[in-house]
């Protein structure tokens, strides 16, 4: 297939130098277009985009989203004009992105998030898996504290639910086990046993089980957490791994990373 003049031209420039020039025009947009108060309105953005199935072009789309400003030292230069706008997504776009389009790969119907914080990873999910085409008919966030952007897009979107409730609970567990979810991101109590309680929670019960922190050096507990899943699950699940690093953050640490294990 020919391309175009605009691709030609994008492929001669150097992957850094893109990366520069759209966030210089990004920030640009974001001074334009950015209505602070209006967190939830972010996902209108979804509505406009388009080629997001692939990951290259899903990178460059998130921080559009907005990005967590909880430790901003821990994203990079290039991607701080994000900060504290929108979702507040507590995701590095280098791995969210193709973590997404791996998820997607499979009919996600049902989503389940235990620990959202302010509720932009668990919204851009949703979001994405709609955008890709995937009838989501229930998705269920949880956590011991409420969000209120997670509330106003509860209010707005009937199929999802928000609970105030410990992952540790036999409450919550009853809830959990309640039916079988397609897709389960675990980002909760980062303790080992914690952890652990909530794989032990929707083993069993979800097609593909998510964990987020696995190569994080300030998350040690939830990499033993995985690793010891990768060992004794090896025969019951297929794993993947998302954990690219920003080498202008990640000197002599590495951050956050993205295991997914789908059951075979």
């Amino acid at each position: 297939m020919a391309r175009s003049g605009t691709d030609m031209v994008r492929s001669r420039i150097p992957p850094r130098l893109r990366d520069e020039i759209y966030a210089r025009w990004a920030k640009k947009w974001w001074l334009r277009r950015w209505v602070r108060d209006d967190h939830l309105g972010v996902i209108e953005h979804f509505d406009a985009a388009s080629g997001l199935a692939d990951p290259e072009h899903l990178e460059r789309f998130l921080p559009r989203l907005g990005i967590n400003d909880d430790l901003p030292e821990l994203i990079p230069p290039r991607l701080q004009w994000a900060l504290g706008k929108g979702l507040r997504v507590w995701q590095y776009p280098c791995q969210f992105a193709p973590y997404l389009a791996h998820v997607a790969g499979r009919r996600v119907r049902s989503y389940l998030e235990i620990g959202v914080q302010y509720g932009g990873s668990f919204i851009t999910t949703v979001e994405y898996l709609r955008n890709q085409g995937h009838h989501v008919e229930r998705a269920l966030a949880a956590d011991v504290r409420s969000s209120g952007v997670v509330a106003r897009y509860v209010k707005a979107h009937p199929f999802a639910e928000q609970v105030t409730l410990d992952s540790g609970s036999a409450e919550f567990r009853a809830l959990a086990r309640g039916q079988t979810w397609d897709l389960v991101l675990i980002d909760g109590d980062h303790s080992f046993d914690a952890c652990l309680t909530d794989f032990e929670t929707v083993h069993g019960y979800a097609e593909t089980i998510a964990f987020h922190d696995i190569v994080d050096s300030l998350a040690a507990d939830v990499r033993r957490v995985w690793e010891l899943v990768r060992r004794e699950h090896a025969k019951t699940y297929d794993f993947a791994e998302f954990t690219a690093q920003y080498p202008e953050v990640a000197r002599e640490r590495t951050y956050l990373g993205i295991g997914v294990a789908t059951r075979r």
